[in-house]
Protein backbone atom coordinates (compact mmCIF):
# COMPACT_ATOMS: atom_id res chain seq x y z
CA UNK A 1 0.00 0.00 0.00
CA UNK A 2 1.24 3.24 -1.18
CA UNK A 3 0.66 5.99 1.41
CA UNK A 4 1.50 10.08 1.39
CA UNK A 5 4.18 11.84 2.44
CA UNK A 6 2.22 13.59 5.04
CA UNK A 7 0.49 10.58 6.13
CA UNK A 8 4.06 9.29 6.77
CA UNK A 9 5.32 12.41 8.32
CA UNK A 10 2.50 12.27 10.68
CA UNK A 11 2.98 9.01 12.01
CA UNK A 12 3.64 9.62 15.81
CA UNK A 13 7.09 8.34 15.94
CA UNK A 14 8.62 10.17 13.06
CA UNK A 15 6.17 13.12 14.07
CA UNK A 16 8.39 12.58 17.52
CA UNK A 17 11.50 12.19 15.77
CA UNK A 18 11.46 15.62 13.99
CA UNK A 19 9.80 17.48 16.47
CA UNK A 20 12.83 16.70 19.39
CA UNK A 21 14.94 17.57 16.60
CA UNK A 22 13.42 20.90 16.09
CA UNK A 23 13.27 21.53 19.64
CA UNK A 24 16.94 20.52 20.44
CA UNK A 25 17.93 23.26 17.79
CA UNK A 26 15.45 26.31 18.77
CA UNK A 27 15.80 25.71 22.67
CA UNK A 28 19.90 25.63 21.80
CA UNK A 29 19.77 28.59 19.91
CA UNK A 30 17.06 30.55 22.10
CA UNK A 31 18.71 29.88 25.03
CA UNK A 32 22.13 30.35 24.01
CA UNK A 33 22.28 33.66 22.56
CA UNK A 34 25.07 35.93 23.44
CA UNK A 35 23.37 39.09 22.27
CA UNK A 36 20.43 38.09 25.05
CA UNK A 37 23.46 37.00 27.96
CA UNK A 38 22.53 33.51 27.72
CA UNK A 39 18.66 34.34 28.72
CA UNK A 40 17.04 31.39 30.79
CA UNK A 41 13.68 30.49 29.28
CA UNK A 42 12.66 27.53 31.25
CA UNK A 43 8.91 28.38 31.58
CA UNK A 44 8.81 29.28 27.91
CA UNK A 45 10.78 25.93 26.51
CA UNK A 46 8.34 23.53 29.41
CA UNK A 47 5.63 24.66 27.58
CA UNK A 48 6.72 23.95 24.24
CA UNK A 49 7.56 20.31 25.92
CA UNK A 50 3.99 19.89 27.04
CA UNK A 51 2.82 20.70 23.73
CA UNK A 52 4.78 18.38 21.96
CA UNK A 53 3.55 15.55 23.97
CA UNK A 54 -0.08 16.65 23.95
CA UNK A 55 0.60 16.40 19.81
CA UNK A 56 2.15 12.96 20.05
CA UNK A 57 -0.82 11.91 22.38
CA UNK A 58 -3.05 13.04 19.74
CA UNK A 59 -1.48 11.52 16.83
CA UNK A 60 -1.15 7.96 18.72
CA UNK A 61 -4.96 8.48 19.36
CA UNK A 62 -5.33 9.00 15.61
CA UNK A 63 -3.31 5.78 14.57
CA UNK A 64 -4.84 3.66 17.63
CA UNK A 65 -7.70 2.38 15.24
CA UNK A 66 -5.24 0.79 13.32
CA UNK A 67 -5.05 -2.69 14.64
CA UNK A 68 -1.03 -2.99 13.77
CA UNK A 69 1.67 -2.01 11.36
CA UNK A 70 5.04 -2.54 10.93
CA UNK A 71 8.52 -0.58 9.96
CA UNK A 72 10.69 -2.97 7.98
CA UNK A 73 11.74 -5.49 9.66
CA UNK A 74 12.94 -3.57 12.97
CA UNK A 75 9.60 -1.94 14.54
CA UNK A 76 6.20 -3.86 15.42
CA UNK A 77 3.48 -1.88 16.25
CA UNK A 78 -0.06 -1.87 17.30
CA UNK A 79 -3.11 -1.14 19.98
CA UNK A 80 -1.37 -2.41 23.31
CA UNK A 81 1.93 -0.77 22.44
CA UNK A 82 -0.04 2.82 21.45
CA UNK A 83 -1.97 2.67 24.85
CA UNK A 84 2.03 1.95 26.29
CA UNK A 85 2.81 4.94 24.89
CA UNK A 86 0.30 6.88 26.19
CA UNK A 87 0.97 6.23 29.59
CA UNK A 88 4.46 6.95 29.43
CA UNK A 89 3.98 10.26 28.09
CA UNK A 90 1.26 11.13 30.12
CA UNK A 91 3.09 10.31 33.22
CA UNK A 92 6.16 11.85 32.03
CA UNK A 93 4.09 15.65 31.38
CA UNK A 94 2.42 14.63 34.85
CA UNK A 95 6.11 14.10 36.32
CA UNK A 96 7.40 17.73 34.32
CA UNK A 97 4.21 19.38 35.36
CA UNK A 98 4.69 18.49 39.34
CA UNK A 99 8.44 19.26 39.51
CA UNK A 100 8.52 22.34 38.37
CA UNK A 101 8.88 23.95 41.33
CA UNK A 102 12.04 21.41 42.45
CA UNK A 103 13.44 21.89 39.26
CA UNK A 104 13.11 25.62 39.77
CA UNK A 105 14.42 25.17 43.61
CA UNK A 106 17.61 23.24 43.02
CA UNK A 107 18.45 25.86 40.49
CA UNK A 108 18.46 22.96 37.45
CA UNK A 109 16.07 24.71 35.71
CA UNK A 110 17.59 24.30 32.40
CA UNK A 111 16.85 23.48 28.78
CA UNK A 112 18.98 20.66 28.63
CA UNK A 113 16.73 18.79 31.08
CA UNK A 114 14.16 19.14 29.25
CA UNK A 115 15.82 18.07 25.95
CA UNK A 116 17.26 14.74 27.89
CA UNK A 117 13.50 13.96 28.90
CA UNK A 118 12.33 14.17 25.68
CA UNK A 119 15.34 12.05 24.61
CA UNK A 120 14.44 9.52 27.01
CA UNK A 121 10.77 9.30 26.24
CA UNK A 122 11.47 8.67 22.79
CA UNK A 123 14.04 6.08 23.29
CA UNK A 124 11.29 4.40 25.47
CA UNK A 125 8.04 4.80 23.22
CA UNK A 126 10.33 3.40 20.10
CA UNK A 127 11.67 0.82 22.24
CA UNK A 128 8.11 -0.64 22.89
CA UNK A 129 7.90 -1.02 19.14
CA UNK A 130 11.36 -2.90 18.84
CA UNK A 131 11.01 -6.36 16.64
CA UNK A 132 14.69 -6.49 15.98
CA UNK A 133 17.72 -6.69 18.09
CA UNK A 134 19.60 -4.73 16.52
CA UNK A 135 16.69 -1.91 17.03
CA UNK A 136 16.37 -2.98 20.86
CA UNK A 137 19.93 -3.05 21.57
CA UNK A 138 20.02 0.64 20.50
CA UNK A 139 17.21 2.18 21.83
CA UNK A 140 18.21 0.74 25.06
CA UNK A 141 22.06 2.24 24.61
CA UNK A 142 19.82 5.69 23.57
CA UNK A 143 17.84 5.40 26.83
CA UNK A 144 20.93 4.50 28.98
CA UNK A 145 23.25 7.60 27.68
CA UNK A 146 20.17 10.01 28.11
CA UNK A 147 19.74 8.19 31.86
CA UNK A 148 23.40 8.68 32.63
CA UNK A 149 23.78 12.35 31.98
CA UNK A 150 20.75 12.95 33.44
CA UNK A 151 21.76 11.15 37.07
CA UNK A 152 24.96 13.49 37.51
CA UNK A 153 22.88 16.58 36.13
CA UNK A 154 23.23 17.91 38.95
CA UNK A 155 27.11 19.53 38.52
CA UNK A 156 27.58 21.34 41.88
CA UNK A 157 26.28 18.35 43.74
CA UNK A 158 29.19 15.69 44.09
CA UNK A 159 26.91 12.72 45.00
CA UNK A 160 24.64 13.17 41.37
CA UNK A 161 28.24 13.27 39.49
CA UNK A 162 29.24 9.60 41.75
CA UNK A 163 25.91 8.48 41.20
CA UNK A 164 25.97 9.36 37.17
CA UNK A 165 29.34 7.55 37.06
CA UNK A 166 28.32 4.29 38.68
CA UNK A 167 25.68 4.32 36.85
CA UNK A 168 27.72 4.94 33.29
CA UNK A 169 30.19 2.40 34.40
CA UNK A 170 27.53 -0.34 35.51
CA UNK A 171 25.02 0.54 32.92
CA UNK A 172 27.87 -0.37 30.40
CA UNK A 173 29.05 -3.70 32.42
CA UNK A 174 25.12 -4.67 31.31
CA UNK A 175 24.97 -2.96 27.83
CA UNK A 176 28.25 -5.67 27.14
CA UNK A 177 26.38 -8.59 28.31
CA UNK A 178 23.28 -7.75 26.37
CA UNK A 179 25.78 -7.23 23.16
CA UNK A 180 27.62 -10.16 24.05
CA UNK A 181 24.34 -12.77 23.99
CA UNK A 182 23.17 -10.86 20.96
CA UNK A 183 25.84 -11.39 18.95
CA UNK A 184 26.51 -14.71 20.05
CA UNK A 185 22.85 -15.21 19.10
CA UNK A 186 23.81 -14.04 15.75
CA UNK A 187 26.97 -16.20 15.44
CA UNK A 188 24.94 -19.34 15.83
CA UNK A 189 21.51 -18.89 13.79
CA UNK A 190 22.10 -15.42 11.55
CA UNK A 191 19.22 -14.18 12.75
CA UNK A 192 18.52 -10.93 14.58
CA UNK A 193 14.69 -10.58 14.15
CA UNK A 194 11.96 -11.67 16.97
CA UNK A 195 10.01 -13.34 14.71
CA UNK A 196 12.54 -15.49 12.73
CA UNK A 197 14.12 -16.47 16.25
CA UNK A 198 11.08 -17.51 17.33
CA UNK A 199 10.53 -19.69 14.31
CA UNK A 200 13.90 -21.16 14.30
CA UNK A 201 13.12 -22.21 17.72
CA UNK A 202 9.98 -23.61 17.29
CA UNK A 203 11.36 -26.23 14.47
CA UNK A 204 14.68 -26.94 16.15
CA UNK A 205 14.34 -30.36 16.95
CA UNK A 206 15.96 -30.47 20.41
CA UNK A 207 17.08 -34.16 20.39
CA UNK A 208 18.80 -33.80 16.89
CA UNK A 209 20.26 -30.48 17.29
CA UNK A 210 21.12 -30.86 20.77
CA UNK A 211 24.61 -28.67 20.28
CA UNK A 212 22.79 -25.87 18.54
CA UNK A 213 20.14 -25.70 21.50
CA UNK A 214 22.48 -25.31 23.96
CA UNK A 215 24.51 -23.01 22.27
CA UNK A 216 21.16 -20.92 21.86
CA UNK A 217 20.83 -21.25 25.44
CA UNK A 218 23.76 -19.94 26.74
CA UNK A 219 23.16 -16.77 24.53
CA UNK A 220 19.98 -16.06 25.61
CA UNK A 221 21.21 -16.69 29.48
CA UNK A 222 23.33 -13.46 28.79
CA UNK A 223 20.65 -11.56 27.61
CA UNK A 224 18.20 -12.25 30.15
CA UNK A 225 20.78 -11.19 32.88
CA UNK A 226 21.36 -8.27 31.06
CA UNK A 227 17.81 -7.46 31.28
CA UNK A 228 17.62 -8.60 34.77
CA UNK A 229 20.80 -6.16 35.37
CA UNK A 230 18.27 -3.32 34.03
CA UNK A 231 15.35 -4.42 36.07
CA UNK A 232 17.53 -3.95 39.23
CA UNK A 233 16.57 -7.39 40.04
CA UNK A 234 18.72 -9.05 43.12
CA UNK A 235 21.42 -10.49 43.26
CA UNK A 236 22.38 -7.59 40.60
CA UNK A 237 20.79 -4.37 42.44
CA UNK A 238 24.05 -3.18 44.50
CA UNK A 239 24.07 -0.23 42.20
CA UNK A 240 20.56 0.91 42.25
CA UNK A 241 20.27 2.37 45.88
CA UNK A 242 23.54 4.78 45.43
CA UNK A 243 21.76 6.07 42.07
CA UNK A 244 18.48 6.83 43.62
CA UNK A 245 20.14 8.93 46.46
CA UNK A 246 22.61 10.71 44.13
CA UNK A 247 20.43 11.94 41.53
CA UNK A 248 17.64 14.70 41.51
CA UNK A 249 14.70 13.28 42.87
CA UNK A 250 12.66 14.89 39.86
CA UNK A 251 15.47 12.11 37.54
CA UNK A 252 14.56 9.61 40.25
CA UNK A 253 11.36 9.54 40.18
CA UNK A 254 11.33 9.65 36.03
CA UNK A 255 13.36 6.25 35.99
CA UNK A 256 11.82 4.70 38.54
CA UNK A 257 8.24 4.78 37.25
CA UNK A 258 8.32 5.75 33.35
CA UNK A 259 10.55 2.69 31.53
CA UNK A 260 8.71 -0.02 33.64
CA UNK A 261 5.74 0.16 31.21
CA UNK A 262 8.77 0.12 27.88
CA UNK A 263 11.16 -2.10 29.54
CA UNK A 264 8.56 -4.67 30.68
CA UNK A 265 6.42 -5.42 28.01
CA UNK A 266 9.51 -5.77 25.82
CA UNK A 267 11.07 -8.46 28.76
CA UNK A 268 7.40 -9.60 28.36
CA UNK A 269 7.49 -10.33 24.66
CA UNK A 270 11.27 -11.86 24.68
CA UNK A 271 10.31 -14.37 27.23
CA UNK A 272 7.12 -15.17 26.24
CA UNK A 273 7.21 -15.09 22.50
CA UNK A 274 10.81 -15.29 20.78
CA UNK A 275 12.34 -17.22 23.85
CA UNK A 276 9.69 -19.63 25.20
CA UNK A 277 11.34 -22.89 23.85
CA UNK A 278 13.95 -21.93 26.42
CA UNK A 279 11.14 -21.81 29.25
CA UNK A 280 12.87 -24.86 31.17
CA UNK A 281 15.98 -22.52 31.59
CA UNK A 282 14.67 -19.66 32.50
CA UNK A 283 12.27 -20.50 34.62
CA UNK A 284 15.21 -21.87 37.05
CA UNK A 285 16.89 -17.96 37.09
CA UNK A 286 13.49 -16.16 37.62
CA UNK A 287 12.75 -18.03 40.40
CA UNK A 288 16.29 -17.36 42.20
CA UNK A 289 15.66 -13.57 40.93
CA UNK A 290 12.19 -13.57 42.67
CA UNK A 291 12.89 -14.79 45.82
CA UNK A 292 16.29 -12.83 45.83
CA UNK A 293 14.23 -9.45 44.93
CA UNK A 294 11.53 -10.11 47.78
CA UNK A 295 13.85 -10.73 50.67
CA UNK A 296 16.83 -8.74 49.81
CA UNK A 297 14.55 -5.87 48.97
CA UNK A 298 12.41 -5.91 52.26
CA UNK A 299 15.18 -6.88 54.43
CA UNK A 300 17.16 -3.84 52.96
CA UNK A 301 14.24 -0.95 53.26
CA UNK A 302 13.95 -1.75 57.19
CA UNK A 303 17.40 -0.47 57.91
CA UNK A 304 16.67 2.89 55.71
CA UNK A 305 16.76 6.05 57.00
CA UNK A 306 16.48 8.08 53.71
CA UNK A 307 13.18 8.52 52.03
CA UNK A 308 14.75 7.38 48.30
CA UNK A 309 16.88 4.68 49.66
CA UNK A 310 13.74 3.26 51.18
CA UNK A 311 12.20 4.01 47.61
CA UNK A 312 15.40 1.84 45.79
CA UNK A 313 14.94 -1.17 48.37
CA UNK A 314 10.98 -1.01 47.87
CA UNK A 315 11.60 -1.27 43.91
CA UNK A 316 13.56 -4.12 44.26
CA UNK A 317 10.83 -5.83 46.21
CA UNK A 318 8.31 -4.50 43.79
CA UNK A 319 11.09 -6.57 40.97
CA UNK A 320 10.24 -9.53 42.97
CA UNK A 321 5.94 -9.22 41.91
CA UNK A 322 6.72 -8.37 38.68
CA UNK A 323 8.90 -11.42 37.76
CA UNK A 324 5.60 -13.54 39.59
CA UNK A 325 4.12 -13.73 35.86
CA UNK A 326 7.05 -16.07 34.55
CA UNK A 327 5.97 -18.53 37.07
CA UNK A 328 3.03 -19.69 35.18
CA UNK A 329 1.71 -19.37 31.37
CA UNK A 330 -1.43 -18.74 32.34
CA UNK A 331 -3.02 -15.54 30.25
CA UNK A 332 -5.07 -14.32 33.42
CA UNK A 333 -1.35 -14.56 35.42
CA UNK A 334 -0.22 -11.79 32.79
CA UNK A 335 -3.24 -9.88 33.11
CA UNK A 336 -3.07 -9.93 36.66
CA UNK A 337 0.87 -8.99 36.92
CA UNK A 338 0.33 -5.80 34.44
CA UNK A 339 -2.47 -4.49 36.47
CA UNK A 340 0.26 -4.90 39.61
CA UNK A 341 2.35 -3.23 37.41
CA UNK A 342 0.50 -0.35 36.15
CA UNK A 343 -1.30 0.24 39.89
CA UNK A 344 2.68 0.07 41.59
CA UNK A 345 4.02 2.47 38.90
CA UNK A 346 0.91 4.49 39.81
CA UNK A 347 1.41 4.21 43.83
CA UNK A 348 5.27 5.33 42.69
CA UNK A 349 4.23 8.27 40.98
CA UNK A 350 2.51 9.38 44.01
CA UNK A 351 5.06 9.34 46.49
CA UNK A 352 7.57 11.15 44.63
CA UNK A 353 4.73 13.73 43.57
CA UNK A 354 4.65 14.65 47.09
CA UNK A 355 8.66 14.27 47.73
CA UNK A 356 9.27 16.86 44.98
CA UNK A 357 7.46 19.49 47.25
CA UNK A 358 8.52 19.23 50.97
CA UNK A 359 11.04 22.07 50.27
CA UNK A 360 13.08 23.78 53.36
CA UNK A 361 12.85 27.46 53.30
CA UNK A 362 15.16 28.06 55.65
CA UNK A 363 17.36 25.07 55.05
CA UNK A 364 17.31 25.49 50.83
CA UNK A 365 17.09 22.20 50.43
CA UNK A 366 14.59 19.26 50.07
CA UNK A 367 13.37 16.65 52.80
CA UNK A 368 15.67 13.78 52.64
CA UNK A 369 15.82 12.09 55.95
CA UNK A 370 12.84 10.02 57.23
CA UNK A 371 13.24 11.55 60.73
CA UNK A 372 13.06 15.25 59.10
CA UNK A 373 9.53 13.87 59.09
CA UNK A 374 8.90 13.90 62.54
CA UNK A 375 5.54 15.66 63.58
CA UNK A 376 4.84 16.45 60.05
CA UNK A 377 0.95 16.95 61.11
CA UNK A 378 1.47 19.44 63.07
CA UNK A 379 2.63 21.82 60.18
CA UNK A 380 0.59 20.41 57.27
CA UNK A 381 -2.41 18.06 58.29
CA UNK A 382 -3.68 17.79 54.69
CA UNK A 383 -0.75 16.68 53.03
CA UNK A 384 -0.25 14.32 56.33
CA UNK A 385 -3.37 12.75 55.46
CA UNK A 386 -2.40 12.33 51.51
CA UNK A 387 1.38 10.98 52.88
CA UNK A 388 -1.04 8.32 55.03
CA UNK A 389 -2.90 7.53 51.59
CA UNK A 390 0.15 6.89 49.45
CA UNK A 391 1.79 4.61 51.52
CA UNK A 392 -1.03 2.88 52.85
CA UNK A 393 -1.54 2.16 49.24
CA UNK A 394 2.27 1.00 48.37
CA UNK A 395 1.88 -1.24 51.38
CA UNK A 396 -1.12 -3.12 49.77
CA UNK A 397 -3.59 -1.99 52.65
CA UNK A 398 -6.99 -2.09 51.92
CA UNK A 399 -9.24 0.23 51.02
CA UNK A 400 -6.36 1.44 48.80
CA UNK A 401 -5.35 0.52 44.76
CA UNK A 402 -2.32 -1.82 45.67
CA UNK A 403 -3.99 -4.54 47.85
CA UNK A 404 -6.46 -5.12 44.91
CA UNK A 405 -3.23 -6.21 42.35
CA UNK A 406 -1.53 -8.21 45.48
CA UNK A 407 -4.19 -10.12 46.05
CA UNK A 408 -4.56 -10.92 42.08
CA UNK A 409 -1.32 -12.22 42.14
CA UNK A 410 -1.68 -14.29 45.08
CA UNK A 411 -4.86 -15.99 43.89
CA UNK A 412 -3.20 -16.54 41.06
CA UNK A 413 0.09 -18.45 42.63
CA UNK A 414 -2.24 -20.14 44.89
CA UNK A 415 -4.74 -21.63 41.80
CA UNK A 416 -1.45 -22.89 40.01
CA UNK A 417 -0.16 -24.14 43.32
CA UNK A 418 2.99 -22.26 43.89
CA UNK A 419 2.44 -22.94 47.78
CA UNK A 420 5.70 -21.91 48.05
CA UNK A 421 5.85 -18.51 46.73
CA UNK A 422 2.38 -17.72 48.05
CA UNK A 423 3.94 -18.48 51.54
CA UNK A 424 6.91 -15.63 50.77
CA UNK A 425 4.38 -12.76 49.44
CA UNK A 426 2.28 -13.22 52.48
CA UNK A 427 5.71 -12.76 54.63
CA UNK A 428 6.88 -10.15 52.28
CA UNK A 429 3.88 -8.30 52.40
CA UNK A 430 3.53 -8.67 56.36
CA UNK A 431 7.79 -7.21 56.78
CA UNK A 432 7.28 -4.57 54.04
CA UNK A 433 4.21 -3.26 55.79
CA UNK A 434 6.42 -2.73 59.21
CA UNK A 435 8.60 0.28 57.06
CA UNK A 436 5.51 1.72 55.57
CA UNK A 437 3.92 2.28 58.86
CA UNK A 438 7.25 3.57 60.89
CA UNK A 439 6.91 6.23 57.81
CA UNK A 440 3.25 6.87 58.83
CA UNK A 441 4.34 6.47 62.93
CA UNK A 442 7.31 9.03 62.06
CA UNK A 443 4.70 11.96 60.32
CA UNK A 444 1.51 11.62 62.99
CA UNK A 445 3.51 10.37 66.29
CA UNK A 446 6.86 11.26 66.69
CA UNK A 447 7.64 14.57 67.85
CA UNK A 448 10.30 17.16 67.47
CA UNK A 449 11.86 20.09 69.22
CA UNK A 450 13.07 21.60 65.84
CA UNK A 451 10.29 23.43 63.57
CA UNK A 452 10.21 23.00 60.19
CA UNK A 453 10.05 25.55 57.90
CA UNK A 454 8.07 23.64 54.21
CA UNK A 455 6.80 25.62 51.36
CA UNK A 456 3.49 25.73 50.82
CA UNK A 457 2.67 23.13 47.89
CA UNK A 458 1.84 25.14 44.74
CA UNK A 459 -1.91 24.77 43.24
CA UNK A 460 -0.96 22.47 40.39
CA UNK A 461 0.97 20.18 42.60
CA UNK A 462 -2.00 20.18 45.18
CA UNK A 463 -4.26 19.41 42.30
CA UNK A 464 -3.08 16.26 41.09
CA UNK A 465 -2.10 15.18 44.68
CA UNK A 466 -5.99 15.27 45.63
CA UNK A 467 -6.67 13.61 42.14
CA UNK A 468 -4.56 10.42 42.99
CA UNK A 469 -5.66 10.32 46.41
CA UNK A 470 -8.99 9.80 44.78
CA UNK A 471 -7.77 7.42 42.11
CA UNK A 472 -6.67 5.24 44.84
CA UNK A 473 -9.70 4.33 46.14
CA UNK A 474 -11.51 4.33 42.77
CA UNK A 475 -9.43 1.62 41.62
CA UNK A 476 -9.63 -0.43 44.78
CA UNK A 477 -13.57 -0.19 43.97
CA UNK A 478 -13.43 -0.41 40.68
CA UNK A 479 -10.74 -2.79 39.39
CA UNK A 480 -12.13 -4.13 36.61
CA UNK A 481 -11.10 -0.33 34.88
CA UNK A 482 -8.10 -2.21 34.40
CA UNK A 483 -9.61 -4.46 31.61
CA UNK A 484 -10.32 -1.28 29.16
CA UNK A 485 -6.17 -1.42 29.20
CA UNK A 486 -4.97 -4.81 29.57
CA UNK A 487 -7.28 -6.79 27.98
CA UNK A 488 -5.45 -5.40 24.63
CA UNK A 489 -1.83 -6.89 26.35
CA UNK A 490 -3.32 -10.67 26.26
CA UNK A 491 -4.12 -9.95 22.16
CA UNK A 492 -0.69 -8.28 21.54
CA UNK A 493 1.51 -11.06 23.47
CA UNK A 494 -0.70 -14.41 23.17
Amino acid sequence: MNYSLSYILLIPEIYFFFSLIFYLFYTSILNLSIYYKFPNYFKNNLYFFILILFNISLLILNYINISEYTISNYFYKDTFISLLQLFSIFFSMLLVLIGYSYVKSNNINHFELLILFLFGIFSLCLLTTSSHMTSLYLLLELQGITFYILTSFNRRNQYSLESGLKYFILGSFSSILLLFGISLLYGFTGLLSFSDIYIYLKNIDIYISNFNFNLIAVAFVFILISFLFKFYAAPFHLWIADIYQGAPTIVTAFFSVIPFFSVYYLFLKLLLIVFVKLYIIYNIIIKVAIVSSLVIGTLGALYQKKIKRLLAYSSITGIGYFLLLFLSESPIMLYNTFSYVLLYSFSLLSLFSIFLQLFLIKDKKYIEQLSLLSGYININKYASIVFLIFFFSIAGIPPFSLFIGKLFLLTNLALNKNYFFVFLVIIITILSCYYYLKVIKIIFFNNTNKWLFVSNFNFISSFFLVIFSVLHFYFFLSPSILNVFTKYLLFSIL
